[in-house]
């Protein structure tokens, strides 16, 4: 199985709105398979320089994968049951949270 979430057969990113070591970063969803069984996984990714290009110009900047996957085996009933309530609870909080910004102060990640 590949760690990796560039080589999954689907990837969907979605901008955190958040900044981290001075970059910003994504929270990519995608779908791999190992031995015949679909996974779900969940990683963050930072933006990272890509250098100087022959002749001084600069290379346009990309996302790099820098947390290894949390896997959900989508054949699982325990293992679905819980990506469910997880996401449940994480839907609920940033309802919460956009309704109320300044009362809660938690820091995710």
């Amino acid at each position: 199985m590949s760690l990796d979430a560039r080589t999954s057969r689907f990837l969907r990113s979605v901008e955190s709105g958040r900044w981290s070591r001075g970059r910003p970063e994504e929270t990519w969803s995608f779908v791999t398979e190992h031995k015949g069984t679909l996974m779900l996984g969940l990683t963050k990714a930072l933006r990272v320089s890509k250098g100087f290009a022959y002749g001084g110009n600069k290379k346009p900047h990309a996302y790099r994968q820098v947390t290894r996957g949390l896997f959900y085996n989508l054949a699982d009933q325990q293992h679905l049951r819980a990506f469910l309530t997880t996401f449940s609870r994480l839907t609920a909080m940033s309802a919460m949270i956009t309704d109320r910004p300044g009362l809660y102060g938690l820091e995710l990640g």
